[in-house]
C-alpha cells in the first residue's frame, strides 16, 4: 500500500477539479447539514487533496501529529476527571459530620 505513494502520477485537470468540487460541496454540506457522512467525505477529500498537493510524507506527518495530540488530550482529560472525582469524594466524605 505504501509502495503506490512513491510513484504518484501527475494529477490531471479533470481529476484535480473533481477533488476540489467534492471537497467544496462536502464542506458546504458539513456547514449547513452536519452529518457523519458529510464529515467523512470532507475529511477524505481533504486528505486526497493534501496527498496530491504537498505529497504523502507531509500528509502522514500532519495526520500523525493530529492523532498523537488527540490521544494526549483524551488521556489528560481522563486523568483530570479522575482527580476531580477523587477530590469531590474526599470533600463529601469529610464534610458530612452527621453521616458518620
Amino acid at each position: 500500500m505504501i509502495y503506490c505513494f512513491f510513484f504518484l502520477p501527475e494529477l490531471g485537470q479533470h481529476l484535480s477539479g473533481l477533488i476540489w468540487a467534492v471537497m467544496l460541496v462536502s464542506a458546504a454540506i458539513v456547514i449547513t447539514l452536519p452529518r457523519k457522512t458529510g464529515v467523512q467525505t470532507f475529511v477524505l477529500s481533504t486528505i486526497a487533496r493534501m496527498i496530491f498537493s504537498v505529497g504523502p510524507e507531509p500528509t502522514l506527518l500532519i495526520l500523525g501529529t493530529i492523532t498523537v495530540s488527540h490521544i494526549t488530550v483524551f488521556y489528560l482529560k481522563a486523568k483530570w476527571q479522575n482527580r476531580v472525582k477523587n477530590i469531590i469524594d474526599l470533600r463529601m466524605r469529610y464534610s458530612c459530620r452527621s453521616c458518620r
